[in-house]
């Protein structure tokens, strides 16, 4: 039924929450000749900012209002049930959000509601995600890139560089390249070279990656 005809007359017959934070708001949809039932579900929240009450009729804008919010009740929905997978960034959210079809606004909307109640806590998500990292083996330039490739925001990504400023990431690259190629430092240039290309790979400096070749041959001489 095309509700922004002039004869369109748009009812509220019954609104109730849900114990899902939702409310169930039931139209009814006449135009003297026909009339439809719709059912829209709404964020309490939204509900109470936009004033509308049982029993009374509403206009066009209204309803549009109302189908509106219905989307950002079912975006929250799938951003909650993304987060029960893992942590993500309020950016990163949005961004799943919007590769499964809902609107960027629409989805910007959910991942702002979802941050206000406390479901998004950008700076302990990324201290996990960066130890996550730690625990692969990466050096900070990899943890960092991942950060930024997950959308945290630059005050959850400083927290996390002052974290691993507290980290031996010479003692951690010798530690891989022990695991990798074993403790005996090689001395031909071009395994040498492979070594530096791959953990330069898993994010260490070059200067890392000199300073744990050094502990690795040291290590060595005094087994």
């Amino acid at each position: 039924m095309n509700i922004n005809r002039m004869k369109t007359r748009i009812k509220i017959e019954r609104a109730a929450a849900l114990d899902d934070g939702g409310v169930a708001v039931e139209l009814l949809l006449s135009d003297g000749a026909h009339s439809e039932k719709k059912c829209f579900v709404v964020l309490q929240e939204v509900w109470q900012d936009i004033d509308l009450r049982q029993g009374r009729e509403i206009t066009p804008d209204e309803y549009h209002a109302l189908e509106a919010a219905a989307s950002i009740f079912m975006a929250v929905k799938k951003g909650l049930v993304l987060l029960s997978y893992g942590p993500n960034s309020k950016r990163e959210l949005v961004r799943k959000l919007v590769a499964r079809g809902i609107e960027a606004g629409t989805a910007a909307c959910a991942a702002e509601y979802i941050c206000s109640r406390g479901y998004i806590n950008e700076r302990a998500d990324a201290e996990a995600t960066a130890e996550a990292g730690l625990r692969k083996g990466y050096g900070s330039r990899r943890i960092i890139a991942m950060l930024h490739e997950k959308g945290f925001s630059d005050e959850a990504i400083a927290g996390v560089k002052e974290l691993l400023g507290e980290v031996d990431f010479n003692r951690r690259c010798a530690e891989m390249i022990k695991k990798k190629y074993g403790s005996s430092v090689p001395t031909e240039k071009k395994v040498l070279e492979r070594i530096v290309a791959a953990m330069q790979r898993y994010g260490y400096t070059y200067s890392e990656i000199r300073e744990g070749l050094r502990l690795l041959s040291r290590l060595h001489i005094s087994e």
